[in-house]
């Protein structure tokens, strides 16, 4: 080869890396202008500047970040998750990968609380909640004429007689077809938690399942807890690593010319008891013997029950929501096992909180175990289910949970029949959304002609609801409520009024123990209208109680709001009720000072800038009661 043929040669590759080191030149400055561009707001040159780095260099990851940044900041929301998907078919890189999870877990939240809110304008809520259920589960036709009955209890070894084997199940039944049924339940169970909740996982156990015919057979060879309904075993360290019981037969009384009882098949067992305990069972197994967080488990399990309606659940919930009467998120996620009071709460919040997450999609779900089960924090665990900064994740999340749950009172609390619920959509929007337009307390506070209600005697001026005056005493001048000694409900004392609305009770009242007090609306016929709204006064010290009826039944307890209901329309509650109210104890209760006025007027609340000392204002997220108390 000649000198010239070598030098020509030399020039040319001299040539091409000048070539080759301008492109990168170029490149690396359509970056850099792009990043300065959309760091200057202009993110439409940003987006065009990346665009063209990108056909040139598809490889490119830290512009395919800035694309997707970009188009997020120009709201242009489905080509941003078009990027981010991008990025997870690409990507190896374990950080980049992570970045886009959270970004498209983010958008795709966001997708739904912006069509949650266009709903909610729009003011049809014929397609609310109703068949949207994300844990709604095709299941195939149960013949339980067939399945119900008990083939054998011929216990051996403790396992009923039946078996059938499927992929990972081992199910043993007192009814041949129920155990096949059982079976197929529990694959399709397994697989929709696996895609749903768990990242497609493989499973690589089998699970024995005991069915017993009744409960005490339950209890007695199964060896089952009493009080319980089913059971699971978590056993690493022996042959059978899970194990899951329950029953399938109970009784039930019935009324036909005479009252007695009949045995009948347990559809409760399949449709709800062993999905929960299945549930436990992949928890544990996902978790790999590492801790749980108690409001996980049972919140998870709980939602997989098939007998559940999600969002009427949620919308009951809101009633005491909406008044700040919950769990605050870092108390509930670092409770160790479970609280010693309000444990109704405990169990109703995390399942409701589980739900809110399952909106965001199956990668959110996975996200949020897979940090927990890494033993994460729940702000991290939180940051990357909804791609929300890790620094103060949970307190976020809180924020953005209770103004959904707003939107769940609105949107899904169906009234009883015959009950009309009407609510200015437009203000719920609002933060503010539950805080009365009016100056309520300046309302109380003008009052001058309270009328006082005897306190000495029951007989004229009080009514039971049902058999409840049996719960009321007269004593020292003053009236004490008992409830029902088996815990169940309240005790409810009417209380006669010759007041117009809108109207005002107050009395002062004091409890030794854990306690709720308030008011219930009553109808015509003295019975309850299932609008109840209540406060808790559980110090052994005295507290000012004040009801308002107008368009709203609210309470206040020491000023402060803690509990709001809309009440029917004026039509049904302006006939002649001599008892419209009635005072509310769900323990033992002493109350005096009772007294009730009609109000002439209500002023305009005037907001300052400090909403926490607003007059006038419920400020219902301090409240300390909230909503109705199932009974």
């Amino acid at each position: 080869m000649s000198r010239c043929s070598i030098f020509d040669r030399g020039i040319r590759m001299a040539s091409l890396a000048v070539v080759l080191l301008v492109a990168q030149g170029a490149q690396a400055t359509n970056y850099d202008q792009a990043r300065e561009a959309l760091q200057e707001g202009n993110c439409d040159a940003a987006i065009r500047l990346l665009t063209g780095v990108l056909d040139e260099h598809p490889g490119h990851t830290s512009a395919r970040i800035l694309l997707g940044q970009s188009y997020e900041k120009c709201q242009k929301w489905e080509e941003a998750e078009s990027v981010w998907e991008d990025i997870l078919a690409i990507s190896r890189s374990d950080d980049l990968l992570g970045v886009a999870r959270k970004s498209l877990i983010r958008l795709r939240r966001r997708n739904v609380e912006e069509q949650d809110i266009a709903l909610m304008r729009s003011g049809d809520f014929s397609a609310r909640s109703d068949g949207r259920d994300p844990f709604d589960i095709p299941m195939p036709e149960v013949p339980w004429d067939e399945v119900g009955e008990v083939e054998s209890t011929d216990y051996e070894n403790g396992f009923p007689p039946f078996h059938f084997a499927s992929q990972h199940f081992d199910v043993y039944a007192t009814n041949e077809k129920l155990a096949e049924v059982i079976a197929e339940h529990s694959e399709i169970y397994l697989a929709f938690m696996s895609e749903h909740l768990f990242g497609n996982r493989a499973w690589p156990h089998r699970i024995p399942i005991k069915c017993y015919a009744t409960f005490d057979d339950y209890v007695s060879v199964g060896g089952a807890p009493p009080g319980t309904g089913g059971v699971t075993s978590y056993s690493p360290h022996l042959g059978t690593t899970f194990q899951v019981l329950f029953f399938h037969r109970t009784e039930i009384e019935e009324e036909v010319g005479r009252r007695r009882k009949r045995d009948v098949p347990f559809k409760y067992s399949v449709e709800s008891v062993l999905p929960h305990e299945l549930t436990h069972v992949m928890i544990n197994e996902f978790f790999g013997g590492q801790k749980v967080p108690q409001w996980l488990h049972e919140a998870v399990a709980g939602r997989m029950e098939l007998t559940r309606d999600h969002y009427l659940e949620a919308a009951r919930l809101a009633r005491a929501v909406v008044a700040g009467e919950h769990f605050r998120f870092r108390d509930l996620f670092e409770q160790e096992g479970y609280p010693s009071s309000r444990i109704g709460l405990f169990y109703e919040q995390s399942a409701i909180i589980v739900l809110y997450l399952f909106e965001a999609g199956p990668e959110a779900m996975y996200a949020f175990f897979s940090e927990l089960a890494q033993q994460k924090t729940h702000d991290e665990a939180l940051s990357a289910a909804l791609g929300i900064p890790v620094e103060g994740a949970v307190e976020e999340f809180e924020r953005m949970w209770v103004e959904w749950m707003k939107r769940r009172y609105v949107m899904d609390l169906k009234p009883d029949p015959g009950e009309k619920v009407e609510i200015d959509l437009a203000e719920a929007l609002e933060d503010n959304t539950f805080d009365p337009p009016v100056d309520e307390v300046g309302a109380f506070a003008a009052i001058s002609d309270w009328r006082t209600v005897p306190t000495d005697s029951l007989s004229k001026h009080y009514c039971g609801v049902g058999a409840t005056l049996e719960d009321w005493k007269v004593s020292g001048g003053s009236v004490h409520g008992h409830p029902p000694e088996d815990g169940f409900g309240g005790a409810y004392l009417g209380i006669r009024m010759y007041e117009k609305l809108p109207l005002a009770v107050r009395c002062t009242v004091r409890s030794d123990g854990e306690g709720w007090a308030g008011f219930a609306l009553l109808n015509s016929s003295k019975n309850e209208t299932g609008i109840e709204v209540l406060g808790r006064v559980e110090d052994g010290r005295s507290h000012e109680l004040i009801a308002l009826l107008s368009d709203e039944l609210a309470i206040y307890v020491d000023g402060i709001c803690t509990g709001r209901y809309p009440r029917p329309t004026q039509d049904r509650l302006d006939a002649a009720i001599d008892f419209p109210l009635a005072l509310v104890a769900y323990s033992p209760l002493e109350i005096t000072n009772l007294e009730v006025a009609h109000i002439d007027k209500f002023e305009l609340a005037e907001p300052d800038e400090d909403d926490d000392s607003n007059r006038g204002r419920s400020n219902s997220r301090r409240g300390g009661g909230g909503g109705r108390r199932g009974r």
